[in-house]
């Protein structure tokens, strides 16, 4: 009797037929090649791909276990497009409902993926199918995987599915997190009563909590990080930096250690950062993107001592750090975000929104009022997202090119069969989406937003493969001569979804939300978005990686219910707009520069900008003749993380 345990211990052909016979009682051995049905430059990357044997189900369903050895080593993000496409392969070849895929390496790492095939009509003809994946490693957990699949009832395909949910891992993370936040803040919790131990200088029970979510989004991001490696094995952040046993070490860790990484070393480049950084910092690449830039309420004074001003007056227990790696530990995270056709079951991205949605959805113990019902927050499930994207697509595209719905709405298929598209009607849709603006008023962690960057994405791989004709027309907008010289080197040699996906962000999409910490977590989910396709060189200036976009004019706190006041004078804005043109140009100037900007020039900017808003109030309305409108204006500040309470996409973006 094999469990998954011995699996994970002691993997081998062998070992994986007594599991399948345990699991399976009408599992039969039937070994079988598949190598006719692959080119020799799928077989040059897999040493076979077999049927390992098959199994007939409750309700006459049948359900087939192929295996592949990898001769590269498996890690959880390598071969994952080419072994879902080698599996919807076989089983259209099969014509089964379902089956297993083990893909595993000569290390003994593999991924573990159910795939079941989704028919239409009472002819079984085939539409789509949909993978769930666990990666399996001896140097992980793998806590879920043991526990979901040694309760499974693998003799029915619905009890398999539960097996392979990523629903119950989300929830104990999530209860996880959640209990994380009242430790620090204060509060009850699953019938749990937690006392404060976070201590800042000054501020109220907001302040507190946006503070502990901030930080730990932020940890989370950096735990992410520590996913992503080179090809060298070297990680955007040293594995032992965060860790309980650094935790242990440290007199007190939060400013010894994370306050540093934060503040002075993802925010800075190298020739910027201080003196007495912990050991191991010169590998870690400059990020910029404002996510670690200090805020006011971070009580964060840069000093050339290496000291913080709010030592003794900022606290967070080093327990509490011990506490939350040692439950980080505990789960496996991919660096990919997951798509409703094909799940990963472990932590993805879009966990930074749930943890946003569900913490403001909690009690606040203070007022015990529903802080979901005094914000407005809620959170729509992925399925729901991604039907909302693609039919919104569907349209826009449907008005753009005038192409049949039929024919559009198989762009977002998940086959392989042809798109039967001509070039004229490739490039029509290119130039649709390359034009294309989308704006969500309420954004929140911004699903929609990361739901329509995946879809374009996708119609984007099948209508230009290699996104030659997306490369020059993203190149082709950059005014920045060095800019465009970088982004181009790293186009010829990155994975060309980060071009797709930068092009996108910078050009397309927008988000208001009047949450000052949704906009912050949806900017964490844009920069991981883009770290996820980044390539590391490890002998390179920064290691290869760009600095991360400013997404101020992109993701704006407001309210979209309220637009500018209505002037009280004949005299309208529009009507001065001859004097104040060259203004409104140079500020849009500023705002497209400002994107990319850091250090010194990022700061210059800002107080550009702010000069250029005085300017055009003055220049437009006179000494002494503001109305209400422009005073709105002019106290717009995108860079002081506050919500006003209008909203205007003329002056905000």
């Amino acid at each position: 009797m094999l469990n998954s345990d011995e699996l994970i211990n002691n993997f081998s052909q062998e070992n994986l037929k007594h599991f399948f016979r345990n699991k399976l009682p009408s599992f039969r051995v039937s070994e079988e090649s598949y190598e006719y049905l692959f080119t020799n430059s799928i077989l040059s990357s897999y040493a076979d791909i077999v049927k390992l044997g098959e199994a007939e189900l409750e309700n006459s369903e049948e359900i087939i276990v192929i295996t592949s050895r990898t001769l590269k080593n498996l890690t959880n993000k390598s071969g994952k497009k080419q072994q879902y496409d080698i599996a919807k392969k076989i089983l259209k070849e099969e014509n089964k409902d379902a089956a297993f895929f083990i893909f595993y390496d000569d290390d003994g790492n593999f991924r573990f993926s159910f795939v079941k095939t989704n028919y239409v009509g009472t002819k079984r003809t085939f539409t789509t199918f949909k993978r769930y994946t666990y990666f399996v490693s001896r140097n992980l957990t793998n806590k879920t995987f043991k526990s979901q699949i040694e309760k499974a009832d693998f003799n029915r395909l619905e009890s398999i599915q539960e097996a392979f949910s990523v629903e119950p891992l989300n929830k104990e993370f999530y209860q996880n997190i959640s209990e994380a936040f009242y430790k620090l803040i204060g509060g009850k919790v699953a019938e749990k009563e937690y006392q404060q131990t976070l201590r800042l200088p000054e501020g109220d029970r907001k302040d507190y909590q946006n503070f502990a979510v901030r930080l730990i989004g932020r940890i989370i991001f950096v735990w992410f990080l520590k996913k992503k490696t080179s090809d060298n094995g070297m990680p955007l952040i040293p594995k032992d930096w965060l860790t309980p046993e650094r935790v242990e070490k440290a007199d007190n860790y939060y400013h010894d250690y994370l306050e540093k990484l934060f503040f002075e070393i993802l925010n800075k480049p190298k020739d910027e950062r201080p003196p007495f950084l912990p050991e191991g910092y010169e590998t870690i690449p400059f990020l910029n993107g404002g996510l670690f830039e200090p805020q006011k309420k971070d009580f964060y004074d840069s000093s050339p001592s290496g000291f913080s001003s709010h030592i003794n007056t900022l606290y967070i227990p080093n327990k509490w750090f011990k506490e939350l790696f040692e439950t980080l530990k505990s789960f496996n995270f991919t660096i990919d975000e997951s798509s409703p056709d094909d799940l990963e079951v472990s932590i993805d991205p879009e966990m930074l929104g749930t943890i946003f949605e569900n913490l403001l959805a909690e009690i606040d113990p203070e007022t015990q009022k529903s802080a979901r019902k005094a914000t407005g927050s809620y959170y729509t499930p992925r399925e729901i997202v991604d039907f909302m994207v693609e039919q919104s697509l569907v349209e826009y595209l449907k008005n753009r090119t005038g192409l049949e719905q039929k024919v559009l709405t198989n762009l977002f298929q998940n086959t392989d069969e042809p798109l039967n598209l001509s070039e004229k009607d490739k490039n029509l849709i290119i130039d649709s989406l390359d034009c294309i603006t989308i704006l969500d008023p309420a954004c929140g962690s911004g699903s929609f937003l990361m739901g329509a960057l995946h879809k374009i994405i996708a119609i984007l791989q099948k209508v230009d493969t290699e996104a030659k004709i997306w490369k020059e027309k993203q190149l082709s907008k950059i005014k920045n001569s060095a800019l465009r010289e970088a982004i181009k080197k790293k186009s010829d040699k990155s994975a060309v979804d980060y071009i797709r996906k930068l092009g996108i962000i910078q050009n397309s999409l927008y988000g208001v939300d009047m949450q000052e910490i949704a906009i912050e977590i949806a900017k964490l989910r844009f920069f991981l978005s883009l770290i996820v396709d980044e390539s590391i060189e490890d002998d390179t200036e920064n290691r290869g990686i760009l600095e991360l976009p400013n997404l101020e004019f992109k993701l704006v706190m407001a309210n979209t219910l309220i637009g500018l006041k209505q002037e009280k004078y004949k005299q309208t804005i529009d009507a001065h707009i001859g004097k104040i043109q060259d203004f409104i140009d140079e500020l849009r100037e500023v705002k497209n520069e400002y994107m990319q900007s850091y250090g010194e020039k990022k700061e210059q900017l800002k107080e550009k900008f702010a000069i250029l808003q005085r300017n055009i109030a003055r220049k437009a309305y006179g000494k002494g003749d503001y109305n209400k409108k422009i005073i709105q204006i002019m106290d717009w500040k995108p860079f002081d993380n506050k919500s006003v309470g209008w909203f205007d996409p003329k002056w905000m973006f």
